[in-house]
C-alpha cells in the first residue's frame, strides 16, 4: 500500500499579555491633607510621616511563556519613572536621598523614588515616598510611568497610573467630596443594576448645620449643557434622595455613560436659598461609563457529519478572556456565526458570510463544500457583538416618543 504524503502548515498564535495595575496607598497616612491655617499644620504631615505610592503591575500570559503575577521586580518592566503634574505642568521626579524613612535622619521636604526593593525599609521597587506637603487650597498628581517588554510577541507595553494628593483649608475653605472615584465603570453583564453615590459637606472639616447649605445635583451629557437633575424628562436614570445629599443611578438607563456633579449653595447666616450658584462653588464630580468586557468563545460543532444532514447547530460557549465561564442570561452579548465553504482551512482568502446570530445557530449544509475530495466541509468564524445600551427613542423631528403615561420609550 501506497503512503499517501501531505504537506501542511500550522501556525503558532500567541496571544498578547493581560496587563493589570494599580498604585496603592501605604503607609497608614490618606491622599488628602487638611491644612489648619490658624495653628499652621498639615494633617496628615507628610514631612513627618511619608505618603508611599506602591505601582503593582501584573501579567497573565495566555500562552503560558511569562509567569502570572507581579512583574515589579521582572527585568521586562524598564523606565520606571515618577513625575509630578503642579497647575498643569508636569516635571520629573529625580533621584533624592532618604528623607526620614531610615532611622535616625531627620525629614526634611522632597520625594524619594525606590529604584530597587528595600528589603530593609520593606519597600518595594518603584515606591514613590511623598515627603513634601501640598499647598493648601490645590492639588498635586503624580503619576508613575514604565515600560514591560514582551519578548515572545516583541511588544512594548506603556504603563502610566496617576494619584492625586489635596490639600484643603481646615480654617474656611467649604469642601464638597463624594465617596466615589472621579469614574465609575459599569460592566452590564456581571456589575449590578444601579448605584448610589453620596456627598459631604463640610466647612473647617466640620458639616454645619443643614439649614446653611443645599446640595444640588446636575447632570451633563454629550447632547446637553449643566442642568439641575430632575428637570428634564431625560432625567429619568437618577433620583435624588429626600435630603439632596445623595443621588441614585440606574446604570440600565443611562446609556452609554453620563457625568454627575454635585454643588453646594452655603450661607453662615442660614439663607443657603438666597445663594446664586457660580463657578466659585463648591464642587465635586463623577463620571458613568458603560464598559463593555473583552470576552471569548468557543464553537461547539462536530468535527465531522453525515453527508446526508440538511443541517448542523453551532453552539457558542462564552468566557472572559481567562477562561471562566460568564452568565449572558441577560443577552447583552451577541454572539454572530460566520461560515466559508472549505477550500483550505489554511486559505487566509476565504469568503465568511454571516449564517446566524445567537448562542444555538442552526446552519444548513448547502454553504459546505461538497463531492471535492479532500476538502469537503465549511470553517466557521465567531464574533462577540455588543447587543448595545438603551437609547431613548425620537421621531422624524428629534422628539423623545412617549407611552401614554407620559413616559419616555427606549430601544436598543
Amino acid at each position: 500500500m501506497a503512503i499517501i504524503r501531505k504537506r501542511t502548515s500550522v501556525r503558532l498564535n500567541y496571544r498578547s499579555v493581560e496587563i493589570t495595575k494599580s498604585l496603592r496607598v501605604g503607609s497608614g497616612v490618606g491622599a488628602v491633607q487638611i491644612y489648619d491655617g490658624g495653628i499652621a499644620t498639615y494633617e496628615p504631615n507628610y514631612e513627618l510621616v511619608p505618603l508611599l505610592l506602591i505601582p503593582e503591575v501584573s501579567i497573565y500570559d495566555y500562552n503560558g511563556i511569562h509567569a502570572n503575577g507581579s512583574v515589579i521586580e521582572d527585568s521586562a518592566l524598564q523606565s520606571i519613572k515618577w513625575s509630578k503634574i503642579v497647575s498643569g505642568v508636569e516635571t520629573e521626579i529625580t533621584s533624592e536621598p532618604f528623607y526620614g524613612l531610615a532611622s535616625g535622619v531627620s525629614p526634611k521636604a522632597g520625594c524619594q523614588v525606590f529604584t530597587a526593593t528595600d528589603t530593609d525599609l520593606g519597600i518595594t521597587r518603584g515606591t514613590l515616598a511623598v515627603h513634601e506637603n501640598v499647598e493648601p487650597g490645590s492639588a498635586t498628581t503624580y503619576v508613575f510611568t514604565a515600560v514591560y517588554y514582551d519578548s515572545t510577541k516583541g511588544e512594548t507595553h506603556q504603563i502610566r497610573m496617576e494619584h492625586l494628593v489635596q490639600c484643603e483649608s481646615a480654617t474656611s475653605m467649604p469642601v464638597v467630596a463624594i465617596d466615589a472615584p472621579n469614574t465609575i465603570f459599569w460592566n452590564p453583564m456581571s456589575d449590578i443594576e444601579q448605584c448610589t453615590v453620596t456627598a459631604r459637606f463640610t466647612v473647617g472639616g466640620k458639616t454645619p448645620d443643614a439649614s446653611k447649605f443645599i446640595a444640588v445635583w446636575e447632570a451633563k451629557d454629550s447632547n446637553t449643557d449643566w442642568h439641575e437633575v430632575g428637570t428634564l424628562l431625560s432625567d429619568f436614570f437618577a433620583k435624588v434622595s429626600a435630603d439632596g445629599m445623595s443621588v441614585t443611578v440606574k446604570y440600565e438607563l443611562m446609556g452609554a455613560g453620563t457625568r454627575l456633579r454635585v454643588r453646594v449653595k452655603y450661607d453662615p447666616s442660614g439663607a443657603p436659598s438666597s445663594v446664586t450658584l457660580d463657578a466659585q462653588s463648591p464642587t465635586a464630580q463623577v463620571r458613568f461609563r458603560r464598559q463593555f468586557p473583552n470576552l471569548d468563545g468557543q464553537l461547539s460543532i462536530p468535527n465531522s457529519v453525515d453527508p446526508t444532514l440538511t443541517a448542523v447547530s453551532v453552539k457558542t460557549v462564552l468566557t472572559d478572556m481567562r477562561g471562566h465561564l460568564v452568565d449572558n442570561s441577560k443577552g447583552i452579548a451577541v454572539p454572530k456565526i460566520y461560515v466559508a465553504p472549505n477550500s483550505s482551512a489554511y486559505d487566509s482568502s476565504l469568503s465568511y458570510t454571516l449564517a446566524g446570530q445567537g448562542e444555538l445557530v442552526t446552519i444548513p449544509t448547502s454553504t459546505f463544500v461538497k463531492l471535492d475530495t479532500g476538502r469537503n466541509g465549511a470553517c466557521f468564524g465567531l464574533e462577540i457583538a455588543d447587543l448595545g445600551y438603551n437609547k431613548i427613542l425620537t421621531d422624524a423631528d428629534g422628539n423623545y416618543l412617549t407611552d401614554g403615561d407620559g413616559k419616555i420609550l427606549l430601544g436598543r
